[in-house]
């Protein structure tokens, strides 16, 4: 997946619907080359449409044809969504890794992933703000 198109798409909703907790992209099991764009962010709403349109439009201005054709879905979580809370721990016991391949997170095996933006980060950045008030 394009890695630097995906962390465009990061700027882009954060500055118009907040902080982006998650941001992931991974390959289908049975579909090889189409992939799922993951999301979790403060403004977007997992259940709602017009979210998934907002990054779906996003997406448009980012990404050619070719690589259009290869996202399957966009999937939208809730930040304290089981998933989200899945991926977080997966990350904070393998030190917050960037790719993924023949892994399982959660219930989900994921073949090839990558994940741009990590509920982790932002966990980190709050346990290194706790440890510098000690």
């Amino acid at each position: 997946m394009y890695v630097e198109k995906l962390r465009r798409l990061e700027n882009m909703i954060k500055k118009e619907k907040g902080e982006v907790y998650l941001l992931a992209a991974f390959e289908h099991e049975d579909i090889q080359g189409r992939w799922d764009i993951l999301i979790s962010a403060e403004k977007l709403e997992a259940d709602r449409l017009s979210s998934v349109r907002f990054v779906v439009d996003k997406l448009k201005t980012l990404l050619d044809k070719e690589e259009i054709v290869k996202v399957s879905k966009v999937i939208l979580f809730n930040k304290n969504d089981n998933f989200v809370n899945d991926i977080k721990s997966f990350m904070l016991k393998n030190s917050n890794i960037k790719k993924i391949n023949d892994m399982t997170i959660g219930d989900l095996y994921i073949k090839h992933g990558v994940i741009v933006k990590s509920p982790v980060e932002k966990h980190k950045q709050k346990v290194l703000a706790q440890a510098s008030c000690i």
